[in-house]
Order: C-alpha cells, then sequence, then structure tokens
C-alpha cells in the first residue's frame, strides 16, 4: 500500500505495518523521514538495527542470512537496506521478495531506495515487495513551494525572517534543501534574538565556505577539470566534509541518470529536463552534462560516491578526497580507471 509519511506512526502502532519502502532522490527528506521511521519502529520495540549499503558487488546472501539468524537477547530487530540503484538486478530482485515474503513478526524491513520510475513500478519483483508493504515517495519540494518550505524550516527552528529574507535564500540555494537546512542552523548560532533580514543571508552566504561547493557542483557539470580542482583543495584546506560534497555530487549524478534514461526511451530532452525539476537558471549547465555522459559512466560514478560514504564511516579502506577527483576526471569526460571499469 502507498501512505504517506504523516501516516507512518498509526500504521506502525495500529496495523502492525513492518515492511517499508522509502523512495525519493532528495538526500534530506529521505535521511530525515528513515530517521522519523526508525524512531517510529523503535518505539514499538525494533531496537536492533543492521545497516546493508548496496553496490554492485554486494552479496544479497547476507540480508538473507541475517533475516534467518536469531538474536541471542530475542530483541526485534530493523533490516535497513540502502540501494545507490533503482534496481537490484536479478539476485537482489530475487533476494527482496524472499525478504519480504519470509520476515517474521519480529523483524522491520526498510528499503531505501531513488525515485522510482514508471519501469521499476511496473516490474514483477517490486510489485511482489510492495504487495507486502508500504511504500512511502519522498517528492522533492518545487521551486513555487521552496519559500512555503524555507519560511516553515525557519519557523521550526524558533527564528523569525523577512519575505525577502525567505526569497533570497530560496535563491540562493537554487533547490537544495540539504543546504538550506544548514544555513538556517548556521543562523541559529549567528543571528541574536531578532527577524532574520536578506542581509544576513547575503553576508552569512558570503561568508559561508558551504556555499563554496554550489561553485564546485556547477564547474564540474562544466567539465572544468582545473579550475574544480582549485575549488576542490580550497574546500579540503577549509575542512568541509568530504561526505557533503559527495551528497552534492550524487545528487547530481541521480539527476543526470533519470535524464539520459528517459531520453533514451523517446522523452525530449527538454522535457526529461523539465520532468526532473532542473531550474530554469541551470537547464544548458544540465544538458550540456546530458550531452556529454554516457549512462553507463554516470553509473560508474554513483558506485563510487557509495564507496566514498563507506570509507567515510569506516566501513571501508580508502581515500576518499582521491575517489572525488576521480568523479570530477569522469564528470569531464576525461577517460579514467573509474569509466573504463
Amino acid at each position: 500500500m502507498k501512505a504517506y509519511l504523516n501516516q507512518l506512526p498509526s500504521l506502525v502502532s495500529q496495523k502492525k505495518a513492518r515492511l517499508f519502502i522509502l523512495s525519493g532522490d532528495e538526500p534530506l527528506l529521505i535521511q530525515e523521514a528513515s530517521q522519523l521511521l526508525r524512531n517510529i519502529l523503535g518505539n514499538e520495540g525494533f531496537s536492533g538495527r543492521e545497516l546493508f549499503m548496496i553496490d554492485g558487488s554486494f552479496d544479497w546472501d547476507s540480508i538473507l542470512f541475517e533475516n534467518n539468524s536469531f538474536s541471542l537477547f530475542a530483541e526485534k530487530k530493523l533490516i535497513e537496506i540502502r540501494m545507490s540503484s533503482k534496481t537490484p538486478g536479478d539476485k537482489g530482485a530475487k533476494a527482496l521478495q524472499e525478504l519480504f515474503k519470509n520476515s517474521d513478526e519480529d523483524t522491520a524491513v526498510i528499503v531505501i531506495i531513488p525515485k522510482l520510475e514508471a519501469r521499476v513500478l511496473k516490474a514483477k519483483w517490486f510489485k511482489d515487495i510492495e504487495t507486502l508493504s508500504t511504500l512511502v515517495q519522498i517528492w522533492p519540494v518545487s521551486e513555487k513551494d521552496l519559500p512555503k518550505w524555507i519560511a516553515d524550516r525557519i519557523k521550526r527552528a524558533g527564528l523569525d525572517a523577512t519575505t525577502e529574507a525567505i526569497a533570497e535564500l530560496s535563491k540562493r540555494i537554487e533547490g537544495n534543501l540539504l543546504a538550506a537546512s544548514q544555513e538556517i542552523e548556521r543562523l541559529k548560532l549567528t543571528v541574536d534574538n531578532r527577524q532574520i533580514t536578506s542581509d544576513d543571508i547575503k553576508e552569512s552566504v558570503s561568508d559561508n565556505s558551504r556555499f563554496d561547493i554550489f561553485r564546485l557542483v556547477d564547474t564540474v557539470m562544466k567539465g572544468d577539470v582545473s579550475r574544480s580542482f582549485r575549488i576542490l583543495e580550497a574546500l579540503r584546506a577549509e575542512g568541509v566534509e568530504p561526505l557533503f560534497i559527495c551528497n552534492m555530487l550524487s545528487r547530481e549524478l541521480k539527476m543526470l541518470e533519470t535524464i539520459k534514461f528517459d531520453t533514451s526511451h523517446g522523452k525530449s530532452l527538454s522535457k526529461a529536463i523539465r520532468d526532473a525539476g532542473v531550474w530554469e537558471t541551470r537547464k544548458n549547465l544540465v544538458s550540456n552534462a546530458v550531452d556529454r555522459l554516457e549512462l553507463n559512466s554516470i553509473g560508474k560514478m554513483l558506485l563510487v560516491t557509495g564507496d566514498i560514504d563507506r570509507v567515510v564511516k569506516g566501513e571501508q579502506i580508502g581515500d576518499p578526497w582521491t575517489s572525488i577527483q576521480d568523479i570530477v576526471l569522469a564528470f569531464s569526460g576525461t577517460k579514467t580507471c573509474l569509466t573504463s571499469l
């Protein structure tokens, strides 16, 4: 069944729902939705959590082994599966079908998957698991609704802002909700107990190295390797976390992957870009990147972003900065060890 976020507490407590699919491409909204669901399930006793990050070399049998294993303390457990790709492959599809069919009442499952397309929704493996679970689709905030989203977020943070300040922040972040959220948290620390003005936003942004990441992303999208490397080194020197940069690049790659897939299946480029929610000011930038990159190269770069995430979290050995440089090179269309895999 399909559900909205605000329906989850009653679904879990009253109807004992415990199998969930969260779908969407906006990192902040997915992050907050998954945390909300973990909290709700935690209140129902699902305290043990096993997290599985899915990439091309993942062993799907490990999930089935975990599902069939017994806890020494007889606690309810949560299996959380994070997929970087829209499809799990044949082996993954069979594993998910078996997991959803055979998990008992002491096991909850959350599958987090990128934005679902029609072909996935129609696939047999997905229909099978959707029938047994609750599907929550997380939609992006539109350009028109962004000011209201920011205003609500500011209010939730205990702050007040002028209409001009909200408009200024909306313009600066260009639809990136994670950046907006972090900027609001920054304002909580820097603005005294008064109304936030547009000048506060301008001053904060000009003094905020995180907004240099927007320049980095746009420069990477242009394929300008030398300038991208200069900005990247500056961000590293300023102490910006590589995972934040990785998340920004991953967001762009998922968007490009969707557009490339749509155009390869007959949709016009302009409509594919529009359907992906690309802002007017970035349409030429995105169009050029779509023309330059192959779909398989985009997929390989997305796999690397998953590697970076695991390295930063200590789950894998590697250098996140070197991997980010590899992505920058691949974005430009340069042949690298990454794109030749």
